[in-house]
């Protein structure tokens, strides 16, 4: 393949090599991790802005539109789910298994529940089963026992 001439696998490099580039691998992880975070929590924050309250005239206006509210007096949330809910009338598959994952009824999870279920049931059976085992030590002691009496009556 053309460009990868000059490519030394990580294996043919010295320790010090190594360190510094797994070193350099471990930084920008991290920085990815921090920057997901952020975006996590801004969008988190969002969420729970009424569409009414954006600065930008722009944003909050193409927010209003696609939302379908005239004031903007719904959260960011509302209209998403709102919109969730339109796409699943009109017959958008891939939003009701998104709606059902998020109200809980996805039939994926349901099926894997009820596995889950049915796997507590049989080991709770089997250790009930397995609690008493005969060995037969109880019907040797029995005989035993009776052979000690027939012994001593005739004694």
């Amino acid at each position: 393949m053309k460009g990868h001439e000059n490519l030394v696998p990580i294996t043919e490099r010295t320790k010090d090599e190594r360190r510094k580039i797994c070193s350099n691998g471990g930084i920008q992880s991290g920085k990815a991790r921090r920057r997901k975070k952020t975006i996590k929590a801004i969008l988190s924050t969002m969420m729970t802005m009424r569409i009414a309250d954006i600065q930008d005239e722009g944003i909050r206006d193409t927010f209003m539109k696609a939302a379908g509210s005239e004031d903007g007096n719904v959260t960011i949330a509302e209209a998403v789910a709102g919109g969730m809910l339109a796409q699943s009338i009109r017959g958008d598959s891939r939003m009701v298994a998104v709606l059902l994952k998020l109200l809980g009824e996805d039939p994926e999870l349901k099926i894997k529940q009820k596995e889950h279920r049915l796997k507590v049931k049989q080991s709770q059976k089997e250790e009930a089963v397995t609690e008493y085992r005969d060995d037969g030590l109880e019907k040797a002691l029995h005989e035993s026992v009776g052979k000690v009496w027939e012994d001593e009556e005739t004694e």
